[in-house]
């Protein structure tokens, strides 16, 4: 059976990770894996708890596709600070992921099938958002690599080099080390397509 590999990290800015407004989570349901990042706007200990609270409704609902899970959890927090999230589901098995996202989350995959996903301007818990849900192809060997605000966006090209070789553990240490920002919170997730 064909399956992923993942790893997450976060840093808060103030160095306190029950100060951290950003969020990462991975899980794998009947052969879907189930793939989320938030970054709560601001940091601190609000930012913090509106992370913990997005994250409750999220388990709650995982088995949600991307879309509603994006539109109800607006409702549920719409008059909090907001956050932006990126939701990616990946079907191992017959090599499709699909995705949606609000707001500014980069997300890229590299391999076979290159390519950075395009998420909706706006911000979750505030104001209109229109999700769409995209469908693409990942593929053994294939790595995605999703970051938050608090990451720089470019990566240099010997560190794209070593992702397609390294484990999902060293490549998200080498982000949060080489590209991760002083000045916010900072996460981010890479997953990596096995046989």
């Amino acid at each position: 059976m064909r399956r992923l590999d993942f790893a997450i990290r976060t840093r808060a800015l103030l160095g306190d990770s029950e100060l951290c407004g950003d969020l990462g989570l991975g899980q794998e349901e009947n052969g879907i894996y189930t793939f989320v990042l938030l970054d709560v706007l601001g940091h601190g200990k609000e930012a913090h708890q509106l992370a913990l609270t997005a994250n409750d409704f999220i388990n709650r609902n995982i088995n949600e596709d991307a879309v509603s899970l994006i539109k109800e959890l607006h409702q549920q927090l719409y008059g909090s600070r907001g956050l932006v999230m990126a939701v990616v589901k990946v079907d191992a098995q017959n090599e499709i992921m699909w995705y949606s996202g609000i707001g500014n989350i980069t997300a890229r995959t590299y391999g076979m099938t290159g390519k950075s996903l395009v998420f909706k301007d706006g911000i979750i818990g505030n104001g209109e958002i229109w999700p769409v849900l995209t469908r693409n192809r990942f593929q053994y060997g294939d790595v995605l690599i999703l970051q938050s605000d608090g990451v720089k966006e470019h990566f240099c090209i010997e560190d794209i080099s070593l992702f397609l070789i390294q484990s999902p553990e060293i490549i998200a240490d080498t982000i949060m080390k080489r590209y991760g920002t002083k000045f916010d919170d900072a996460s981010c997730i890479v997953v990596k397509y096995l046989k």
